[in-house]
């Protein structure tokens, strides 16, 4: 298990150093607030969000070495109202048009008040990624499957997700690589109250900070969490041993 935390250099490029910490995933995470899995832009963006808030944050990821293999070959498909890009050919849109349609897509069983901070707020998070350096076309597509031009495609953003990495790190989140998520812990009730993961030996770990978010893979606007009371952590502790858990 290795751990990245402050103080240290800036990461993953000419120049930068890194510190590297060896301990155990119940000493890293004991005092957690929040654990975020994964360490895509999704995950970055949860993590940094609860670190600007005072949250102690826990964010890890599977990779055994993120900061030297993190050349994101995926594209980044990000639906917002962009007024420049969709201005520039002629579409007109609104973020109520998209609120409207987003609600029509999913026959309307989302609930209305978070499809509305999605889709009212979609332009301030893409103005947000690419302060960090995320470069989007200069250009809005219409993908297979969506119903309307409104779709920003960005290729090839090492490095703004390194960007978000260095922010992350000089808030105070502590980054742990090599552990697998396996499940949500849930009591009788079925609130969420810990992730259980597993580490590259096959060892389990879990931890019950007062949030747990596992955000949705490649998709910076689709992070969600459960929050949860806080609990004593339990990282070394065999899964399936949590009292209440199913």
């Amino acid at each position: 298990l290795r751990t990245h935390c402050r103080p240290g250099g800036r990461l993953g490029g000419a120049g930068m150093r890194r510190t590297d910490a060896q301990q155990g995933f119940s000493s890293a995470a004991a005092d957690a607030d929040v654990i975020v899995v994964g360490c895509g832009l999704a995950g970055l963006s949860a993590a940094l969000a609860a670190a600007q808030r005072r949250a102690r944050v826990v964010l890890f990821d599977s990779s055994s070495d993120l900061f030297a293999t993190n050349d994101v070959t995926d594209r980044l498909y990000f639906n917002a109202v962009d007024p420049e890009r969709q201005g520039d050919l002629g579409i007109t849109d609104s973020p109520e048009l998209f609120y409207r349609q987003t609600r029509a897509a999913g026959g309307g069983r989302a609930d209305p008040a978070l499809v509305k901070i999605l889709c009212y707020q979609a332009y301030i998070a893409l103005k947000w990624l690419e302060g960090f350096g995320v470069g989007f076309e200069n250009k809005v597509r219409q993908i297979p499957g969506g119903v309307y031009p409104r779709t920003c495609v960005a290729s090839g953003y090492r490095a703004g997700r390194l960007a978000m990495m260095n922010a992350a790190l000089d808030a105070g989140v502590t980054v742990l690589q090599g552990l697998t998520f396996r499940e949500l812990v849930l009591d009788a009730q079925g609130r969420v109250t810990g992730v259980s993961a597993e580490d590259a030996d096959g060892r389990p770990r879990r931890c019950s900070p007062r949030a747990a978010l596992r955000p949705m893979r490649r998709s910076a606007q689709g992070t969600t969490g459960a929050l949860a009371r806080y609990s004593t952590c339990a990282g070394d502790a065999p899964r399936g041993s949590a009292s209440g858990q199913r």
